[in-house]
């Protein structure tokens, strides 16, 4: 797969089939619209094209806006590069597109730059400044400069519409079983292994400390979690919280991995949260912890959950 920043440097040969979006968390919706841009492309002989923007959009909207996506450009990219895209352009939106009007964007980068002949979007895109731009506004534009327009029905799970406002409040309510689900894969954390205090070790637990730099994270807890190391994967338990036992204050992630003998310092991790096993507490003393952890390893060890060993 081709990674391209910015419409502008990107010079297709043929039409294109695209499709448009944020796409954070690459969710069950978000596959659909992929999985027909793909298909469009098959059918019609061109390249496929997925159009995402960073940093989103609802940043430079709504800029007082507390705002966490699920996924990095990178993780992102991965996922594309899985589902079959040939190329995926990632804009700024805080540039020329963030203010050009509906009927600007249609011609300037659907038209001009990307060279659209089939572009497929979600049931409740918006575009152009303001967001004022519909999906059928853009099948009329379509007509107008000559592409096609495919636009994607609303996908229910639960009967709730599967989105990633969705997806993020399951992951703040520490629901990561449901959060999988709409996903499709596991969420995940990564981040380099650093020097912790070392006290998971003494307790007969050695843990590594990651050090991540995402901003959205689960509900503060104790989660099964598989951890991959190089192209390895162990079935472990991971808390997300402040050490509340020892007088901590930060949120951090550390993971202990079963069956795990070596060095981990340094080396990049992926934590994948599976299934909450309970809340953070503080515990009166290291023995009553120690008693608790052991709890926790042999409820994820029974788990009929096998290790999340895909790619999409």
């Amino acid at each position: 797969m081709e990674f391209i920043q910015g419409t502008r440097v990107f010079s297709p040969s043929s039409k294109t089939s695209i499709t448009i979006g944020n796409f954070d968390g690459v969710h069950l919706g978000h596959r659909e619209l992929i999985r027909r841009t793909v298909a469009h492309a098959k059918e019609l002989g061109l390249p496929s094209v997925v159009l995402a923007f960073s940093p989103h959009p609802i940043r430079f909207l709504r800029p007082k806006l507390r705002f966490c996506e699920v996924t990095t450009v990178r993780e992102k990219a991965e996922r594309m590069e899985e589902l079959g895209i040939d190329v995926f352009v990632v804009e700024s939106f805080d540039g020329d597109i963030g203010g050009m009007s509906p009927e600007e964007f249609a011609r300037t980068v659907l038209c001009q730059r990307l060279r659209a002949r089939m572009v497929t979007v979600g049931y409740n895109f918006a575009f152009g400044g303001q967001r004022t731009g519909s999906s059928e506004m853009l099948e009329e534009l379509g007509r107008e400069f000559g592409f096609e327009v495919d636009i994607t029905p609303p996908l229910m799970r639960g009967g709730v519409v599967v989105s990633s406002s969705r997806i993020r409040e399951l992951l703040i309510a520490g629901k990561a079983r449901e959060a999988e689900e709409l996903l499709c894969r596991p969420f995940e954390v990564r981040g380099s292994v650093g020097q912790g205090a070392g006290r998971g070790r003494l307790l007969g637990f050695p843990t590594a400390n990651v050090m991540f730099s995402q901003k959205l994270l689960l509900l503060p807890g104790v989660y099964v979690a598989d951890v991959k190391v190089g192209d390895a994967s162990f079935r472990g338990v991971a808390n997300v919280g402040s050490n509340p036992t020892f007088g901590g204050s930060s949120i951090g992630i550390e993971a202990h991995l079963f069956d795990f003998q070596g060095d981990l310092y340094g080396k990049e991790a992926l934590v994948r949260f599976r299934e909450r096993i309970r809340d953070e507490r503080k515990f009166q003393n290291a023995d009553e912890l120690v008693a608790q952890i052991q709890n926790d390893v042999e409820y994820a060890r029974r788990m009929n959950l096998p290790i999340w060993e895909g790619t999409s």
